[in-house]
């Protein structure tokens, strides 16, 4: 494990040095993780499982479970013992989240949090796209400050309007699941359109389930199975399962 310490202080370093570099893919994959929806009891049971087994991927998600508290309550040192878990067999997406969830960590005094909260926010306000939905995604999920939906949607709304794929996404699906926002299909599918405009795969996934399920619009199948093809065709593994199963009429 020493070389999750070397790197975790590297990423502690590299944080402090240009904070939310990466914007555009951070905050991201836990999401992705459970695009087709959070597990019910049996369902993390069923991942609590599958971690203890040493099923890199079940570790990753249980870590993910715990850092944003869906369907357990909100607990680090759990989040950051499974994460580490599985970046220690070198699972690409836990060390990710493990070295952001570390970064956060070791800052500890409060007073420096908020001043780069503040760095972020002026940078943002100075009219930084990454930087605006990096501030979305940390109010969204209550990273380093107290969750915040209606500062989230401001941000992510000022990134998305300047064009971030990632950003009109994010927006979509805050009125596609009701978070934080009463649920709108229609709002949610106008922002999925600007992501899908860019070739974004999951808005093209998420748009078609809402055509396959007629959520917010008429079912068509025929175009349900057009917008999972195109998120395939961009490497989406989940519109490419789907896409399957329609084609054998299932």
């Amino acid at each position: 494990m020493r070389w999750i310490k070397q790197l975790a202080v590297m990423w502690v370093l590299l944080f402090s040095l240009a904070p939310f570099c990466m914007a555009q893919e951070e905050g991201s994959s836990c999401e992705a993780a459970f695009a087709d929806g959070r597990p019910d009891k049996a369902g993390i049971a069923a991942i609590r499982k599958a971690a203890e087994g040493n099923d890199a991927d079940a570790q990753y998600k249980l870590g993910c479970l715990y850092r944003y508290g869906w369907g357990v309550e909100v607990d680090r040192a759990q989040a950051k013992g499974w994460l580490g878990r599985a970046a220690g067999q070198r699972h690409r997406l836990a060390r990710h989240e493990f070295f952001d969830l570390q970064a956060w960590d070791e800052v500890q005094d409060k007073e420096e949090k908020k001043a780069r909260i503040a760095v972020l926010r002026k940078q943002g306000e100075a009219g930084n796209a990454d930087v605006q939905f990096r501030l979305g995604m940390i109010y969204r999920d209550g990273l380093g400050v107290p969750r915040n939906y209606a500062e989230a949607i401001k941000w992510l709304e000022m990134a998305a309007h300047q064009g971030l794929a990632d950003a009109q996404f994010r927006l979509g699906m805050m009125y596609y699941r009701g978070r934080g926002v009463a649920q709108d299909y229609i709002r949610a599918r106008s922002w999925l359109d600007k992501a899908a405009a860019q070739q974004h795969d999951r808005a093209l996934l998420v748009i078609g389930r809402m055509v396959e399920m007629g959520e917010g619009t008429e079912k068509d199948r025929a175009k349900a199975m057009d917008f999972y093809r195109r998120s395939a065709e961009r490497g989406n593994g989940k519109a490419k399962e789907r896409l399957e199963h329609m084609e054998r009429g299932e």
